[in-house]
């Protein structure tokens, strides 16, 4: 993975901050600032990503590699759009691990590091949609 894949300020916050597990900034910057765009963009993240650790991990177990590959790539971009940028880097990795040519078995500690950053994201996601009143509030 290269630099020019991850949004930009991923490479900047550090691991455990709020900005490296929903950098809200990013996102609104991606859409140019339209609040009612990204939240319903985290609204359908939530909604399409809740579970998604075990039901690739069933495709994975049932050796549809590029299934899996393809699925891992589309939530790294949907990560990046809207500023999960440790889930960002996270899928890129477990992305690499499927592709890679050792084969089976590679992918399972990446996949539960994913499982792990989603996680921390989907209640991001909670909280950002959820509090109005909060700073970084989105809604």
């Amino acid at each position: 993975m290269t630099p020019t894949d991850l949004p930009a300020a991923c490479g900047d916050a550090p691991e455990g901050s709020p900005a490296a597990i929903l950098d809200t900034e990013e996102g609104l910057d991606r859409v140019m600032g339209n609040r009612a765009l990204y939240a319903r963009m985290l609204r359908r993240f939530r909604a399409e990503y809740e579970g998604f650790s075990a039901a690739l991990g069933v495709v994975l177990g049932a050796g549809e590699t590029e299934r899996a590959k393809r699925q891992a790539h589309t939530l790294k971009g949907a990560a990046g759009m809207i500023g999960a940028c440790r889930v960002h880097q996270q899928a890129g990795a477990l992305e690499d691990a499927i592709g890679g040519v050792a084969g089976a078995g590679l992918w399972q500690p990446e996949l539960a590091k994913l499982d792990r950053e989603l996680g921390l994201a989907l209640r991001a996601l909670d909280g950002a949609l959820g509090d109005k009143s909060g700073p970084g509030a989105i809604g």
